[in-house]
């Protein structure tokens, strides 16, 4: 059986859409964004392995000089123990079962705020399989696949981190916009009859993936 991905693209994201509303920020300067949807009729995750994979393909094959990182930060506050600090935010996934087997270049840093940790971290997963990376994704929704030229990679801050949410991080998105980064990100939650990804970027980055 065929499973067909419905691709619906978006030129301009700040203006009246079907696929997703970010609201232009001071961060955009003259930056028009783009966005395109990857979605499967299916209730369950596991055909978005589908969707990650044709994407993952298309970055390859039009995104030249390209790396794959997944940005991946913790949505709750953990205790300032011993155990939690030695674990940090790779070896704190591993212990939940979420491991990025041949992940490279690892960051990560640590926000601190009234007693408690919260740990965000990037790792190259270009060399990661796909359903390890879907794994990482479902299991920490604080996070973002980002498709990075080589060359700008130093220049991504990881700064106090994300929350997941495209409205509330917008510095984060749009530095990475800047970067002609392409960012990726998990849409439909358990009970949504359509389960996906979305790819967000300056116009002419997603327009690449078309090309």
């Amino acid at each position: 059986m065929t499973t067909e991905i419905n691709i619906l693209r978006v030129p301009d994201v700040a203006a009246s859409n079907d696929v997703i509303n970010l609201p232009r920020a001071n961060e955009s300067g003259d930056l028009v964004i783009s966005a395109a949807s990857f979605l499967i009729p299916c209730s369950s995750h596991d055909f978005s392995i589908l969707v990650l994979s044709y994407i993952r393909k298309e970055i390859d094959k039009k995104l030249s000089g390209y790396g794959l990182y997944a940005f991946i930060g913790n949505s709750t506050w953990q205790p300032d123990t011993r155990v939690v600090r030695y674990r940090g935010l790779w070896g704190g996934l591993k212990s939940r079962g979420v491991n990025l087997i041949g992940g490279t270049q690892a960051k990560e840093v640590v926000v601190e705020c009234d007693g408690k940790l919260k740990f965000f971290g990037m790792l190259c997963v270009s060399g990661v399989a796909d359903r390890l990376i879907l794994n990482a994704v479902l299991n920490e929704r604080c996070s973002y696949l980002v498709a990075l030229p080589k060359n700008h990679l130093e220049e991504i801050t990881l700064g106090t981190g994300w929350t997941g949410n495209t409205v509330e991080d917008s510095r984060f998105l749009y530095d990475v916009f800047e970067k002609e980064g392409l960012l990726v990100k998990k849409v439909g939650e358990f009970d949504d009859p359509h389960k996906g990804f979305l790819a967000m970027g300056c116009s002419g980055v997603v327009c690449k993936l078309f090309d």
